[in-house]
């Protein structure tokens, strides 16, 4: 779920499902696909969202609204094996941007920074080593140098624009499915594999 305000608010789930709510009714949009969406995000006056998914060992898509029109911006059967440095490659997990003209795409590769009508084309912002153990789940921020992401193996990952750090002091079988920031505090929330429980994690900046 994401939204501007109460009276503006997208949520997206199975089966290509996105519904839209002006603070009075929902409005279902349609989205063109049946491809499980992951993520929804807009930019800060709304005016473009973003939404992405897959499905498991199939396709990635990655569409954007505008004035309520779904677009289909990204579609492939990934290359699991291949990494690409100039554009949108492997499973589309989660979106996030605080700027009008792009938005920053996290996939089973890594993460990318896309502008916004490039269709695919994007800049990858590692290589050689991926600083998520396993498959990345979430990706949030503040600012361009201030991006946080979780996933699988108690892999929480901060960006600070140019660099990664992985938290050394986290252990255990935690696979965090979600993370938030706001203002000096830091949150991720997941099972726990090891006790089969709900787990929080809370950090400070």
């Amino acid at each position: 779920i994401w939204g501007t305000s109460s009276n503006d608010l997208y949520i997206v789930g199975t089966n290509g499902s996105i519904s839209h709510y002006d603070g009075q009714s929902w409005q279902r949009l349609e989205s063109g696909t049946d491809i499980d969406l992951t993520d929804v995000w807009g930019n800060p006056d709304g005016s473009v969202v973003w939404v992405c998914g897959y499905t498991d060992f199939g396709s990635t898509i990655l569409l954007k609204i505008t004035n309520i029109i779904v677009e289909t911006v990204y579609f492939e059967n990934p290359y699991f094996r291949t990494a690409r440095a100039d554009s949108l490659s492997g499973l589309l997990t989660s979106v996030w941007t605080n700027e009008a003209d792009s938005v920053y795409v996290m996939t089973s590769r890594g993460m990318y920074k896309m502008y916004k009508d490039d269709q695919g084309k994007a800049q990858h912002s590692w290589y050689d080593t991926n600083p998520v153990n396993g498959f990345p789940r979430r990706i949030r921020g503040i600012a361009k140098n201030d991006i946080f992401t979780v996933g699988e193996f108690n892999t929480i990952v901060h960006y600070n624009g140019s660099t990664w750090y992985k938290y050394p002091e986290l252990t255990g079988r935690a696979n965090w499915r979600s993370v938030d920031l706001q203002d000096d505090f830091v949150i991720a929330v997941g099972p726990d594999y090891q006790t089969s429980r709900a787990v929080i994690a809370i950090g400070i900046k």
